[in-house]
């Protein structure tokens, strides 16, 4: 179930979005794609907060696992030059 801002019979702008299997997405829609900054929580306590790209997790975020183990990344891993700047 959604409840968010609509444009063009999309999700577009904020919203949130309930998945049938419990799992919750609140944050930045763009013509239907988590795009932007936003928050999803896995129904087994998990939670996945950063950056979306296209519908795709990327950029800097933080996924905390229910067993309680927390993460901190960004997608994609910036590649440092080998023989410097």
């Amino acid at each position: 179930m959604y409840s968010g801002s609509i444009e063009n019979g999309q999700m577009h702008g904020k919203g949130r979005l309930q998945y049938a299997n419990g799992d919750v997405f609140e944050g930045d829609w763009v013509y239907g794609k988590r795009h932007g900054n936003g928050v999803y929580n896995y129904h087994d306590g998990g939670k996945y907060d950063g950056e979306w790209l296209e519908d795709k997790i990327h950029g800097h975020g933080t996924r905390e696992y229910a067993i309680g183990n927390k993460v901190c990344f960004q997608l994609p891993v910036p590649v440092l030059p080998l023989n410097g700047p």
